[in-house]
């Protein structure tokens, strides 16, 4: 059912393989699930909080290169030592990125991105998406442009969204223009070199 799928532009690979217990207990159907995302699109989401040692060790195995469901910095350490990349969640009720600060510092700060999860729509409005997270990164004394890294080119690498991600010769021109680097208000929105939003209205919805 889920193979014809990830032939569509917008779908990347396969969504937050919950169910670990059935990936560690080599379940045919999952298993099956995971080979079919993993050939049609090479890339499978984790989802497996506080995993660890030689069950995670097999989940990664079975080809899952990420996760959104650390919720300390040992953790997360483990599981960028093992090879996944560690999405730094910030959602309406899960919080994680306080707990996951040293992940801002190098080594570490390479393997991650910034996601947000079950974020409302409330504060969607209110607070905006990935670059209130940005802000919260200043206000705990962390650089802004790791934290503008792990949101932009280091997600679009991950997910090998080609020619996005960055300002480049032969990339595409999705900008978002700043005021600052510590308000992280985005004035401007440029998508493929058109503005789109400007002072946060949106403009052009194409």
């Amino acid at each position: 059912e889920l193979r014809p799928l990830y032939s569509h532009a917008r779908v990347v690979g396969l969504g937050e393989m919950m169910n670990y217990p059935a990936v560690l207990a080599d379940d045919l159907k999952v298993m099956n699930k995971i080979k079919d995302g993993l050939s049609c699109s090479n890339l499978v989401n984790g989802h497996a909080p506080l995993l660890s040692g030689n069950a995670l060790d097999k989940y990664i195995s079975a080809g899952i290169y990420d996760d959104h469901e650390c919720s300390s910095a040992d953790e997360a350490k483990e599981r960028i030592r093992k090879g996944q990349c560690v999405m730094i969640r910030r959602g309406s009720a899960a919080r994680n990125l306080k707990s996951l600060l040293s992940l801002f510092d190098e080594p570490w700060s390479r393997r991650c991105m910034l996601v947000t999860d079950d974020y409302h729509p409330d504060d969607l409005v209110k607070k905006g998406h990935i670059n209130s997270i940005i802000r919260d990164v200043v206000e705990y004394k962390k650089s802004p442009i790791v934290g503008i890294r792990m949101a932009t080119i280091q997600a679009a690498r991950h997910f090998e969204l080609d020619f996005v991600g960055a300002i480049a010769p032969g990339y595409r021109a999705d900008i978002a223009v700043l005021d600052d680097l510590e308000t992280i208000n985005v004035s401007l929105v440029y998508k493929s070199g058109k503005k789109v939003a400007e002072n946060g209205k949106c403009l052009d919805f194409e």
